[in-house]
């Protein structure tokens, strides 16, 4: 079989020399795949955009962190405003019809909003109705869950959250924000969560 497979692909090549010389193909017509657009005949992927509210806390610094929403403070349809939160694309990789197995999830937005908060507000709706955020901007977010409805049966769940932007001070000049979110479960239980919010002047 390798024999007979070796010589097909000889002639093919002694073919291929043979005939007349073609035109380059027009790259301007070859589809252009991203994250969103991928090839549609993959049967374990599933792409969807959906709407989210994202946000923690760094207690060690006293500071939180809102992901999606309006950087006017108030606006937001959270707090009786007009603006709903940012879309978020997210892909699904894995058995989505009998679900064997771990479903992994990714999701990301480019330019996500980013509010910082200088305090720790009871709730991510107070921080965001009847706060004022410390700096706000955007940022590349990113969400990552290797497990994300916990059917990995015995194995660790460990989803994170990730974003990285430039924000504008309250005060005045700009900053740099990294901050994330780590969590560690097995078999549904929790057994770690940390976050961090790094927020660092860039002087200007």
């Amino acid at each position: 079989m390798i024999r007979k497979l070796a010589g097909l692909c000889a002639a093919a090549a002694i073919v291929a020399c043979d005939s007349a010389p073609t035109s380059a193909p027009d790259v301007s017509q070859a589809p252009r795949l991203n994250f969103m657009n991928g090839p549609n005949e993959l049967p374990k992927i599933l792409r969807f955009e959906e709407r989210v509210v994202l946000g923690w806390v760094d207690e060690e610094r006293n500071m939180g962190i809102i992901i999606g929403q309006s950087l006017i403070p108030g606006d937001a349809r959270l707090c009786g405003g007009p603006t709903r939160s940012q879309f978020v694309d997210v892909q699904l990789v894995g058995d989505l019809i009998e679900f064997e197995g771990a479903v992994k999830q990714l999701a990301q937005n480019k330019d996500a909003t980013v509010l910082v908060y200088d305090e720790v507000a009871p709730s991510l709706e107070e921080a965001l109705c009847e706060s004022e955020p410390a700096a706000t901007g955007t940022g590349f977010f990113r969400r990552v869950d290797n497990d994300l409805f916990g059917t990995g049966g015995n194995r660790a769940n460990a989803p994170s959250e990730h974003l990285h932007g430039t924000v504008e001070l309250a005060g005045g000049g700009t900053a740099v924000v990294n901050a994330w979110l780590k969590i560690l479960a097995v078999r549904g239980e929790l057994v770690s969560a940390e976050t961090s919010i790094l927020l660092t002047p860039t002087g200007n």
